[in-house]
């Protein structure tokens, strides 16, 4: 079933208080499933190799499958690897 939700209702069904926001997205169309051990120490490395010293931080929640963010300069990223362009 389809709904349509504003950013406030997805704050609110996460438990995120209600200033937060995402400054930036990304978001490769590949199966997520192996994000742990296939994407996220590529992230990690180009993060490094940018001079970008940072945590990635897994994000809990099922709904969002192998979400994780980070913070650089005072702005949060998400890094969100989705299975294909159709869930993209």
């Amino acid at each position: 079933m389809y709904t349509t939700a504003d950013a406030s209702d997805f704050k609110k069904r996460r438990g995120l208080p209600e200033d937060y926001k995402v400054d930036g997205l990304l978001a490769p169309g590949t199966w997520d499933l192996y994000t742990d051990k296939h994407h996220l120490p590529y992230l990690v490395s180009a993060l490094e190799s940018l001079g970008v010293a940072t945590t990635v931080n897994r994000i809990p929640g099922e709904e969002l499958g192998h979400a994780f963010e980070f913070l650089h300069e005072g702005k949060r990223y998400w890094f969100v690897p989705v299975m294909g362009t159709a869930v993209m």
